[in-house]
C-alpha cells in the first residue's frame, strides 16, 4: 500500500481487513481502488472492502480509519488546509488562486463545498458541548474538566454586545443590476467573551491586551445565545471564580439574558461609554444642545457615575432616558480606576471593547 503522506499513513496488513469498531474480520472481503487528492498530488490505493459481521453493513474499514466520509475524495490534511486558506483569504476566490499558488489545483465550489462540510460538522460538536453543560446529568463534568487547568484563585469577566452584519440579501444577484432591490440584508450578530483577570498584558507602547480570552458568537434568538454563552463561561471556570463580573451596554435583551442564565453569580456592571452618551443626550434634552451647562451637568454626572456613587442625576426622573434607568436598576456602575477584591485592588474593564473587536480577532 502506498503512503500518503498527509493523514494516510501505512498500517499493518492485518488491520486493513478490520473495522475500527467491531475489530472482526470482514466477509465477502475485495479489493477495489481508492483515489484521493491529497497535499502531494492524486493518489490511487487498492483498499479491501467488505460486510462486517457484527453489523452486516458493507464498508472500507481503512475509510473508516483515515476519517474519510462515504464517497469523500480528498484527505482530511488537505481538506483542512483549503478550509483554512478560505477563513484567511475571506471568499472562495481568492482561496483557490492561493491554493494553485502552493500546487494544489481546486475551483472556488470545491472549497465552498468542503467549507459547509467541515462548518456542519463544528455546529454538531458545539452542539453536543453546550448539551452537556446544560444537561443536570453531566453538567458536574464539565466542571470538573473546566477546574483541572485553572488557578486557584481568580476573578472571570463575561463580556456581552451586538453588532450588525451586512450579509447577502435574497435578491443579491438579481439583474439588471439597476434594478431596486434588497440586494443586502443586515442581520445582528450576538457576541460573548469569557476571560480572566490576571489574562491582561500590555504591549511595550501600553496597549492592554487580553492574553487569551474565548468568543461566542451567534446570529439568532437571545435565549440560544444565552445558551451557547452560559456553557462557554462553565467550560472557563464560572463555578470556581472567586468573583464574576458581566460588562454589558444597557440593551434589554442583554440584561434580561444574564438574569435569566447567570441569575445572582455575577456582579453587573453597565458599559461607562454608552452610559455617558446617554448622560449627554439627557444634558442636551434638558438644558439645551450645545450649552455650557448641558455639557458642564453631562461631565460631573459622568464622573459621578464612574465613581459608582449610587447618588442621582441630579435631574428630575422624568427627564431621564427609560432604557438609562432600567440599566441602572439591573446592574452598578463601575469604577475607572480599581475595585476592591477580597483584600486586594483591581483595575476592571469599564466597556465591552473587546467584544467590538472581536470580529476581526
Amino acid at each position: 500500500m502506498r503512503r500518503c503522506g498527509d493523514g494516510c499513513s501505512d498500517l499493518p496488513r492485518r488491520r486493513a481487513r478490520f473495522p475500527p469498531l467491531s475489530e472482526r474480520r470482514l466477509m465477502k472481503m475485495r479489493k477495489q481502488g481508492l483515489s484521493l487528492e491529497t497535499c502531494a498530488g492524486p493518489v490511487e490505493v487498492r483498499v479491501w472492502y467488505g460486510q462486517d459481521p457484527v453489523t452486516g453493513q458493507w464498508l472500507c474499514p481503512m475509510r473508516m480509519r483515515w476519517g474519510l466520509e462515504p464517497y469523500q475524495r480528498m484527505s482530511p490534511v488537505l481538506e483542512d488546509r483549503l478550509c483554512c486558506t478560505a477563513v484567511e483569504t475571506g471568499n472562495y476566490e481568492s482561496a483557490a488562486r492561493v491554493a494553485q499558488k502552493w500546487g494544489t489545483p481546486v475551483t472556488d465550489s470545491t472549497i465552498h463545498r468542503h467549507v459547509q462540510t467541515v462548518g456542519r460538522k463544528a455546529e454538531a460538536h458545539a452542539a453536543w458541548r453546550m448539551e452537556r453543560a446544560l444537561e443536570p446529568e453531566t453538567r458536574a463534568e464539565v466542571v470538573a474538566e473546566a477546574g483541572q487547568d485553572l488557578p486557584d484563585v481568580f476573578d472571570l469577566v463575561v463580556m456581552l454586545d451586538g453588532w450588525m452584519s451586512r450579509e447577502r440579501g435574497e435578491e443579491w444577484g438579481l439583474k439588471p443590476a439597476d434594478r431596486k432591490a434588497e440586494r443586502v440584508a443586515w442581520h445582528e450578530m450576538k457576541t460573548g467573551i469569557v476571560f480572566r483577570l490576571d489574562q491582561r498584558g500590555e504591549t511595550q507602547g501600553g496597549r492592554r491586551m487580553l492574553l487569551e480570552k474565548f468568543v461566542e458568537m451567534y446570529r439568532g434568538e437571545p435565549y440560544e445565545f444565552g445558551q451557547r454563552l452560559y456553557a462557554l463561561a462553565l467550560r472557563h471556570g464560572l463555578y470556581q471564580a472567586r468573583r464574576v463580573f458581566v460588562v454589558a451596554d444597557g440593551a434589554v435583551w442583554i440584561w434580561n439574558l444574564v438574569n435569566d442564565r447567570f441569575g445572582s453569580m455575577v456582579e453587573g456592571t453597565l458599559d461607562f461609554y454608552h452610559a455617558s452618551e446617554r448622560l449627554h443626550s439627557v444634558a442636551r434634552a434638558v438644558y439645551g444642545d450645545g450649552t455650557q451647562q448641558a455639557r458642564q451637568w453631562a461631565d460631573r454626572s459622568s464622573s459621578a457615575s464612574a465613581r459608582a456613587t449610587g447618588r442621582g442625576c441630579g435631574v428630575p426622573s422624568k427627564a431621564c432616558d427609560r432604557r438609562l434607568q432600567r440599566a441602572r436598576t439591573l446592574c452598578v456602575w463601575p469604577s475607572a480606576t480599581s475595585r476592591p477584591i477580597g483584600n486586594e485592588w483591581t483595575t476592571l474593564p469599564i466597556g465591552p471593547r473587546e467584544c467590538t473587536s472581536a470580529p476581526g480577532w
